[in-house]
């Protein structure tokens, strides 16, 4: 991980990222780990852990002179009849020969006969087991001498086995290792980046449609509505998205089945809130939006209507009434308002009871 510059190695051992089975640990490697099982356990080729026959494979300690028995992560000896000890040391009941015998230390000593004892090299050593002015009979087997190690792994000796790690660059189980690609550490790129791989360590950020690249790995989406370009038909306006942008119809319009804004018929739909009682006002399509207006005798803003003063009274009615005049001087008169009755106070609004 990194910031595409400086990258550093993530341990996918410590982030839970690793896939080693329950019977072995996880070692850290650069660019990688590696799955080491227990001892008593194998790697297999698909990564799990299984019991080795430490018996059958002569990875094991037992006497020359006792019997090896596999238990799972282990093995136990026992020693022969007619010996005795451990299982790991068995001597003869006869007098012992081997406690002058001059054995490597890495080499089993063994009584063949009441007058012999032969000298063996332990399992992992090779040599001729006894020890001569000195010279050691026993030498270490190199495990990595025969590996089946892949040509970009390593071959490591721990404790008389070995173990295949991938070279530094490289993936895999150590039996089979790959390069490890720019792309595949998910922070190459920046920020809805996509990373492409090329020859070699070289790598290439691109950015989706809808985003241009800043600085040398980020992208950010690109505002289509500065552009200055016409992108909506008449009548909608531009809203910028991830990526992309979408257009939206204007107040009083709405979207056709040809994605396009026509005008809403607010009057048709009895959409409006013209004065609609006594059919004082009338409704007025206009592109986009609509009007009232008070039909006569009614003044208003369409909205609210009322009756307006007849031409020449003379009078000056209160607010809930207006002036009706028969043309005659003196015979003009007030008259409330619809929805008021006249009282002596002037005029109230009507009252009701269910």
């Amino acid at each position: 991980m990194g910031d595409g510059r400086t990258c550093n190695d993530q341990n996918e051992c410590v982030l839970g990222l690793q896939t080693c089975d329950v019977y072995g640990d996880c070692v850290n490697s650069p660019g990688s780990y590696q799955c080491q099982c227990y001892a008593g356990y194998v790697l297999t080729a698909n990564q799990a852990c299984t019991d080795e026959d430490e018996c059958t494979t002569s990875h094991h300690l037992c006497d020359l002179n006792a019997l090896c028995e596999n238990v799972v992560g282990s093995y136990k000896c026992t020693c022969l009849a007619g010996y005795e000890g451990d299982g790991f040391s068995c001597s003869s009941s006869d007098p012992d020969l081997c406690g002058t015998a001059r054995c490597d230390e890495a080499a089993k000593c063994t009584q063949t006969a009441e007058d012999v004892y032969e000298c063996v090299c332990h399992s992992g050593y090779k040599g001729s087991g006894y020890l001569v002015n000195d010279v050691p009979g026993c030498t270490e087997i190199d495990p990595c001498a025969v590996n089946t190690c892949d040509r970009h792994a390593t071959c490591r000796s721990v404790e008389g086995r070995a173990f295949c790690l991938c070279d530094t660059g490289y993936k895999g189980n150590g039996f089979a290792c790959e390069l490890v690609k720019p792309c595949d550490d998910m922070y190459a790129c920046g920020i809805d980046a996509v990373c492409t791989n090329g020859p070699g360590d070289m790598y290439n950020c691109t950015c989706p449609a809808g985003y241009n690249i800043i600085a040398e790995y980020d992208c950010f989406d690109d505002n289509e509505c500065e552009s200055g370009a016409t992108l909506c038909p008449a009548n909608a306006f531009c809203v910028n998205t991830a990526g992309s942008y979408t257009c939206r119809c204007e107040s009083g319009f709405e979207e056709d089945v040809n994605k396009t804004c026509t005008d809403i018929k607010e009057c048709e739909l009895n959409l409006d809130d013209c004065d609609s009682e006594d059919d004082r006002a009338v409704c007025v399509e206009e592109d986009g939006a609509y009007s009232c207006e008070c039909r006569p005798p009614y003044l208003g803003d369409g909205h609210s209507c009322l009756h307006a003063d007849d031409p020449g009274c003379s009078l000056t009615c209160h607010n809930d009434s207006y002036c009706v005049t028969s043309g005659v001087a003196g015979d003009d008169e007030c008259t409330c308002q619809d929805g008021f009755l006249s009282t002596d106070a002037g005029c109230e609004g009507r009252m009701w009871s269910g």
